[in-house]
């Protein structure tokens, strides 16, 4: 009697029904049916080091041939307090600091051509791949004429595309479309190590832009340029 009348007080105090009350008495008294499947969500989640979110947990369930919703396993993984942990994404950039001066900007935004190779374009893009620590590099070599992708180099390590940027390999390719040999060919560049010194390594004649007191390097006698011009209008000597 005092126990009832005990439980009475409290479910007016909490503003609850009876009949909720011993629904969920009753529910609590019942065995977990998911709880073998919790399990493996969380034995997935801790192999992973808890970067899978619920999407890859699904897919993870699904390899081992268990066929749960992804709505259901999004829910569980909540009732289980399991969320991806997002690492802050670091934006990668190739730029070491300014080593000598630039060339005067020739395109001044004006990306199209007028024919093919007049004007080509290249960088370095950053690619995760899933579950791993490892990085892709994709440095690309994109024609202004008609957008096409006329080579392109995959990397593992950043240096392979970034130390050697342009990559040769890209330019052999590019020296194949146009037709021309590597020796016939002219490069103009203001960077010995990105520039100068792939274009020598072609057989190429190097022409380097030498603004004012640009930073020297062991480079500069091991590969130097053919013609040195301190203005871009003293290219019409040689054109």
């Amino acid at each position: 009697m005092i126990k009832e009348f005990n439980l009475r007080i409290l479910l007016d105090i909490l503003n609850l029904s009876r009949s909720t009350y011993y629904y969920h008495l009753k529910r609590l008294a019942q065995k977990d049916k998911d709880s073998d499947l919790k399990e493996t969500i969380q034995d997935i989640y801790t192999e992973h080091k808890g970067r899978y979110g619920y999407r890859r947990v699904h897919l993870e369930l699904k390899n081992r041939g268990l066929h749960v919703n992804h709505k259901k396993v999004q829910r569980l993984m909540t009732e289980l307090g399991l969320k991806a942990r997002i690492r802050a994404k670091r934006r990668y950039n190739s730029y070491k600091g300014e080593v000598g001066k630039k060339a005067d900007n020739l395109i001044k935004r004006q990306f199209k051509a007028t024919q093919p190779l007049q004007k080509c374009y290249t960088d370095v893009t950053e690619f995760s791949i899933p579950a791993s620590d490892q990085k892709l590099y994709l440095s690309p070599v994109l024609d202004g004429y008609n957008s096409d992708i006329i080579a392109y180099n995959l990397s593992v390590s950043s240096s392979d595309v970034g130390l050697q940027k342009p990559d040769l390999a890209l330019f052999r390719y590019a020296l194949d479309q146009a037709g021309v040999l590597a020796r016939d060919a002219v490069y103009i560049g203001d960077r010995v190590d990105n520039d100068i010194i792939p274009a020598k390594t072609l057989g190429m004649t190097a022409i380097r832009i030498h603004q004012g007191l640009a930073a020297s390097s062991p480079n500069d006698r091991l590969y130097p340029s053919d013609v040195h011009i301190s203005k871009l209008r003293d290219l019409l000597e040689y054109f």
